[in-house]
């Protein structure tokens, strides 16, 4: 994991439970599977519903990822004035609708930029909307975001991300430090 500060937001006790798509979705291949799958499958589904939304890896990256663990982690936290804050995020623990035999994944994302001494500099609460459908419920799942911000000055700052689980209502965030550099002289 990357040395980012990674948290959740526990669920107010509640628990969603989850079936299993891949099980569900045909008895002549589930025949194939072996007991210990099948046990190990359910085992995952529930320990999933029972998770908080959390994140398992958060990273500011050089481009934005191909697909889930596809993506190149910046070698530093450091970014030119300017420079656009690329982030990788893995979130886990989020709920599935159903709809039309689909399972749909709907979250909403904030963020907010903070100075070492905890002033926010600024913020939006829904900058991203993340949705996703599938006839399996997807539990390997990756998000991309860019973050433009202009004018931050030379310094040291927190990038702190929210997530909100709008079908579940769970929240969860991961900060970020980050500096920007001071601009290269020219001649």
């Amino acid at each position: 994991m990357p040395s980012s500060l990674v948290h959740s937001c526990r669920k107010a006790g509640v628990i969603f439970l989850a079936t299993s798509g891949l099980l569900a979705s045909s008895a002549a291949f589930a025949s194939e599977l072996s007991p210990e799958f099948i046990k190990a499958h359910s085992t995952y589904a529930t320990a999933w519903s029972a998770q908080d939304l959390s994140f398992t890896t958060a990273a500011f990256v050089t481009t934005p990822a191909r697909s889930y663990g596809v993506y190149e982690p910046k070698a530093t936290a450091s970014f030119q004035q300017g420079e656009p804050l690329i982030v990788y995020a893995e979130p886990v623990g989020y709920d599935f609708a159903q709809k039309d035999g689909e399972y749909l994944i709907d979250l909403s994302v904030g963020f907010e930029l903070r100075n070492m001494t905890g002033q926010i500099l600024a913020a939006e609460e829904s900058f991203a909307q993340i949705d996703h459908a599938s006839r399996a419920m997807v539990r390997e799942f990756q998000t991309s975001l860019r973050l433009d911000l202009q004018g931050i000055p030379e310094g040291d700052y927190l990038l702190k991300v929210s997530v909100k689980d709008n079908t579940g209502g769970d929240e969860g965030f991961f900060e970020l430090p980050f500096n920007v550099l001071a601009p290269v002289a020219t001649n």
